[in-house]
């Protein structure tokens, strides 16, 4: 039996969008009869230096193998494989707009109005990296994460916490790194290369609701003598 987790922003939001992007590159091969032929990468969510970890620790549990066995496939990790890593936001002071989103949702649920909030914004850095044992294969995986620009952005959807919901979020690229091993005495030849991002994104704060107002009393008083005259009732 799990256990549920709570639901947490960035993690669960931001940091899916961003492996779900980077899941689109495929590693395309030929076969000895000339056939081309992709799949998927593999990606993990790691600093590089957690990548080759985190790939044994998956490689073993989609193998249901057991935990000793990770220490085996560490020593010739398949490549190629990416890496995805975030770092620590940064708060956006040009975008922040202080204002109140009121009725701006309805829970059918609780049948009551939702606001919020403006939510933050905050930048936060994202870094990918491609590795390979080949430049062929590493200059295609490059290549394709260049084509999702446009220029120097694209946009991801991603999930906030109601009642914002789906919001488009504009990421940058910052740039690319050579960060290849081309020598070592103990492992074979890795290449690899940084591609940095910046992502425009939104922290969202906890919403607040409101009931309807189904009626309303009005009194009539006097203002001289502050004698009452009558009492009606308004509904919808």
């Amino acid at each position: 039996m799990t256990v549920p987790s709570r639901w947490v922003q960035l993690y669960q939001n931001y940091d899916h969008s961003f492996v779900d992007k980077v899941r689109t590159l495929k590693f395309h091969t030929t076969d000895d009869k000339g056939v081309d032929s992709e799949k998927p990468l593999l990606c993990v969510f790691a600093t590089p230096e957690r990548a080759f970890a985190q790939v044994a620790r998956q490689i073993a549990r989609r193998r249901n193998l057991p935990k000793e066995e990770e220490d085996v496939i560490l020593k010739n990790i398949p490549l190629p494989i990416a890496s995805i890593s975030r770092g620590i936001g940064k708060f956006d002071h040009e975008r922040y707009v202080r204002c109140y989103l009121q009725k701006c949702a309805y829970d059918l649920k609780l049948n009551k109005l939702v606001g919020t909030q403006r939510p933050l914004p905050y930048t936060f850095p994202f870094q990918v990296d491609l590795w390979s044992r080949e430049l062929q294969t590493l200059d295609d995986l490059t290549v394709q994460a260049m084509i999702w620009l446009r220029a120097n952005e694209f946009w991801m959807t991603v999930k906030h916490p109601e009642p914002i919901g789906d919001v488009n979020v504009l990421c940058l690229f910052d740039n690319i790194v050579d960060n290849s091993v081309l020598e070592s005495e103990t492992e074979q030849r890795t290449l690899r290369r940084t591609l940095n991002y910046n992502v425009f994104g939104w922290l969202v704060y906890d919403p607040e609701y409101y009931g309807f107002v189904e009626k309303i009393t009005i009194e009539h008083y006097d203002l001289e003598t502050e004698e009452f005259w009558e009492s009606y009732e308004v509904t919808e």
